[in-house]
């Protein structure tokens, strides 16, 4: 198939589909948190860089943003256009709309509020006025009105020329007298007059000055990326990666991947993701709920980075990103990212590349450019000597303990010779862990090193080559007009960028506003939480690209579009499309078009590690959605009785207005009730709280309620958030109160909204440690059938399952007399049973002074069967425990082996 046709077809689509984000009326219903500014403007003038708001709306506006930050953006609007219009179907509406907005942010300074934006981030109010009359062609409007943005402040002279232009192109505009007076704002009472006056004819507006604050739903950066669709459907030549997302790559790969020592630990299944995305054009890794997926995306990243290659991180939200910038943060290396968005980017960016100018030589690890580092090779090969020595030592042990144990009276019986070998096996244990995790640390210390002098001679001979063109870069990043900017950084060749910061996270509609759309620009893309991505807005990214790398979950939500199949077919046609189901733009996300087009098995790999949740919390999804593919991590005896899941019959009724009042007051007391127990610890020590229910109505009612009973201080250190599975998907919290919201008398239409299975699947998989589900039907009347009555179901058979199971008689003694003996040997350190760290459960884990010590009880099936893998070993070394194995044999028989333990905790 034509790749350009392709790209036509999907461009059509994604206009049809997407308009351009636009304020009609500022006192809308659907904003929120409206408050004019009574004093004269400071803001976008430049004469101040913050300006005051009363607490109150500081207080409330703060409220908002904390329950709703995936959702809601706050924005300072200036420059009113007031007056009246009539829309196609002859209806009247007044008009309140603002030439420009900014994104803002809420300072506080004690119990002071303080509005602050970035005047380069201005935007224009543009898809309100293409609504308006033209006396010449919009595109032609456009065009000068963009020429004329070069003036980033919002001055006298400028409004001026604002002035001139608005009277050559639009029709029944006027200008108020005031304008003449700028900085001087029109008050609220005079704002909302001029709103409100009856006796302005229809057509007729007036632009105002006067400025004011809001919150809506973030506006998306739709027309940069039809800009450069537009500019793809003329391109003749296309990237390697956009080749392989339509399924005509030349050839699978160019590359074979060589392992070695990295600075990250990682299990087998993200080692082979990190293999294919080096080999392969396109590739695909399949990430359910807390599978790690975001530090395989980092691993990826870093991979490319010790290889001396660019990287570029893409997700549809600001918050994918910035997950996995915390990830790559956790490296060394992880400091020649850059993550773009908000105005915090360009001084970051502008502060590394003046280092790199300026103060090269006092960069930390710069003495490791030269250094010789072949001795990595043999610290690879003797970790893999260590761990296939333990494997052996550990089976020898695990089937000794396994015949013993099948005899009667096995404490009184064991032979002095299986003793000796048990000690033996023990010590030979202890080493091999002790060398391993040498080994390790010196394989990841010196990795970093070896990166960073790698990474650090390319920024080098980069800086000496292009050092004219890297300051000129400063230059232009410091021009604060965004239109110039653009214009330049087209020119500039990015290249010589990525030489000093080879790895950059952007959102998928702010690409255009940072790359030249320049042919494999970027050595691999990957592109995060795909399932929530089109199959379009990707196409420009592509581009930049040599390869590609997709990972989502098809379980959980797409993308949501609203065009029909008539719509699409009508738009094959006109690009001379033959019409087939995969091209159904509305259907299919960007992750379902790639695996569609994946023709190699070698190309698709799947998290099968679920470390986020306790077993009866991700227990469900995994039977219902994932044919019990996954293996929890938390899914070990001693948990098997946890209750980690609570239903709520509160017998709440849902109003004529969406709204099951009884659930949410019911949930507010839950949430009072953590703040109350938690009063006393910090921030960083307290529980994690969301609230989710699939109906919009009803999270709008329970942040009213939240919004008045819950001071923003608190809701700052739970992390409270509100939202439905759709602002939710990729985020989680230690708790999840799900309001169900139906009840007996629900209409029909709701409980099969409720048995969307990726909506469901999102909604019960949110949640570490516990789940509250308030529910308001007698699931009794539900359709056996239904996701709901199933989903209840399921919980009375893990009940019953729990009651038929006997717990392992040795465990609790087992690990309760070693208990008893680190606290007895060592009165300072702390020491907790059966305690739940990074998706694993760790027997013993001693604490002193800051330090850990796990072990790893062996002696009985079940919990004591086997010895941690290395793999898991290196997991929890990741987090700072090491980890020794206990056999059960030894610390009966064996004195000597408690002295070596006590050794052990008193180095800590």
């Amino acid at each position: 198939m034509d790749i350009q046709k392709l790209i036509k077809y999907f461009s059509d689509c994604y206009k049809a589909d997407n308009r351009e984000f636009s304020i009609v009326n500022f006192f809308s219903a659907k904003y929120e948190n409206h408050w004019i500014q009574e004093a004269e403007e400071e803001l976008i003038n430049g004469k101040y860089p913050r300006q005051y708001i009363p607490e109150e709306q500081g207080e409330e506006i703060s409220k908002n943003l904390q329950l709703y930050k995936r959702d809601k953006q706050l924005y300072y609007c200036t420059m009113f256009i007031v007056g009246r219009k009539k829309l196609f179907n002859k209806k009247t509406v007044r008009v309140c709309a603002p030439l420009f907005y900014y994104p803002a942010t809420i300072i506080r300074e004690g119990e002071t509020y303080y509005v602050s934006l970035e005047i380069a981030e201005r935007e224009v109010n543009y898809g309100f006025l293409k609504t308006l009359e033209m006396s010449l062609p919009f595109e032609d409007f456009r065009a000068h009105f963009t020429q004329l943005l070069e003036e980033n402040l919002v001055e006298y002279s400028f409004l001026m020329k604002v002035k001139r232009l608005f009277e050559r192109y639009v029709e029944g505009l006027h200008f108020s007298d005031d304008i003449t007076l700028f900085p001087k704002l029109r008050k609220g009472k005079e704002l909302r007059k001029v709103y409100n006056d009856k006796e302005v004819e229809f057509g007729v507006f007036r632009l105002v000055s006067a400025s004011g604050l809001m919150v809506s739903s973030k506006a998306n950066n739709m027309q940069g990326v039809v800009n450069e669709l537009e500019r793809l459907c003329e391109e003749v030549s296309y990237s390697t990666a956009v080749e392989a997302y339509f399924g005509q790559e030349k050839y699978l790969g160019d590359a074979i991947y060589k392992p070695g020592v990295q600075p990250f630990i990682l299990n087998h299944a993200q080692q082979q993701i990190v293999k294919s995305a080096y080999e392969l054009k396109k590739s695909v890794f399949i990430g359910p709920p807390g599978t790690g997926k975001s530090y395989t995306v980092a691993a990826i990243a870093i991979d490319y980075l010790s290889k001396g290659k660019s990287v570029l991180v893409a997700a549809r939200t600001e918050e994918a990103l910035q997950v996995v910038s915390d990830k790559l943060a956790s490296f060394s290396v992880g400091r020649f990212r850059m993550k773009v968005g908000g105005s915090r980017y360009k001084i970051s960016l502008i502060a590394s590349l003046e280092r790199y100018l300026y103060k090269f030589n006092t960069l930390p690890y710069i003495r490791e450019i030269d250094k010789d580092h072949t001795g990595l090779e043999f610290v690879y090969e003797e970790l893999k000597r260590i761990e296939k020595a333990f494997e052996a030592v550990e089976e020898k042990s695990r089937k000794l303990t396994q015949t013993i144990l099948r005899k009667p009276g096995v404490v009184r019986t064991v032979k002095m010779k299986w003793v000796t070998l048990f000690k033996t096996w023990q010590q030979e244990e202890w080493r091999l862990l002790d060398l391993y995790v040498k080994y390790l640390n010196k394989g990841i210390q010196d990795t970093n090193k070896k990166m960073m002098g790698q990474v650090l001679g390319k920024i080098r001979a980069s800086v000496r080559e292009n050092r004219k063109e890297l300051q000129r870069l400063v230059s232009m990043l410091r021009n604060t007009d965004k239109s110039t900017k653009l214009s330049e950084l087209e020119l500039f060749d990015f290249k010589v960028v990525l030489d000093a910061l080879p790895v950059w996270l952007v959102k998928i509609d702010e690409v255009s506003e940072v790359f030249p759309l320049q042919k494999e620009l970027f050595d691999v893309l990957v592109i995060d939480e795909a399932t929530q991505c089109d199959i379009a807005g990707v196409l420009p990214l592509l581009q930049r690209a040599k390869k590609v790398v997709v990972t989502g979950d098809p379980k959980q939500l797409r993308h949501m579009c609203f065009l029909s199949k008539q719509q699409m077919k009508l738009l094959s046609v006109k690009n001379e499309l033959p019409w087939e189901e995969k091209y159904n733009y509305r259907e299919r996300s960007l992750l379902d078009f790639v695996l569609e087009g994946t023709s190699k098995v070698e190309q698709v790999n799947l998290l099968d590690e679920h470390y986020r949740s306790l077993p009866d919390i991700i227990g469900f999804s995994n039977q219902k959605f994932y044919d019990d593919a996954l293996t929890i991590m938390h899914d070990l005896p001693k948990n098997k009785g946890r209750q980690s899941v609570f239903v709520h019959r509160v017998q709440g009724k849902r109003n004529t207005k969406g709204v099951n009042e009884k659930e949410a007051e019911e949930i507010v007391l839950y949430i009072q009730e953590v703040i109350r127990k938690e009063e006393k610890l910090s921030k960083t020590a307290a529980t994690s709280i969301g609230v989710i229910t699939p109906f919009k109505d009803q999270i709008t009612y329970i942040g009213k309620l939240v919004k008045k009973e819950i001071s923003l201080q608190a809701m700052n250190k739970h992390a409270i958030r509100l939202g439905t599975p759709y602002s939710f998907q990729g985020d989680e919290r230690d708790i999840m109160l799900i309001s169900m919201t139906v009840d007996n008398d629900s209409h029909h239409s709701s409980y099969s909204y409720l048995n969307k299975e990726d909506m469901f699947n999102v909604m019960v998989t949110r949640a570490r440690n516990k789940q509250e589900i308030y529910l308001s039907v007698d699931e009794n009347s539900l359709s056996e059938h239904s996701l709901l009555r199933t989903y209840l179901d399921w919980f009375v058979g893990v009940e019953k399952l729990g009651e038929e199971e006997t717990g392992n008689k040795y465990f609790d003694d087992f690990a309760t007399q070693v208990q008893a003996f680190v606290m007895q040997e060592n009165p300072d350190s702390q020491c907790f049973i059966g305690y739940e760290l990074s998706g694993l459960v760790i027997d013993v884990l001693i604490e002193k002074n800051n330090k850990y010590l796990g072990i790893d009880l062996i002696g009985f099936p079940g919990d004591f069967e086997k010895t941690f893998s290395m793999e898991r070993c290196r997991v929890l070394h990741r987090v700072g425990i090491e980890v020794v194995p206990l056999s059960y044999v030894t610390w009966y028989f064996d004195e000597q082996i408690k002295n070596e333990l006590s050794i052990k905790i008193e180095n800590l």
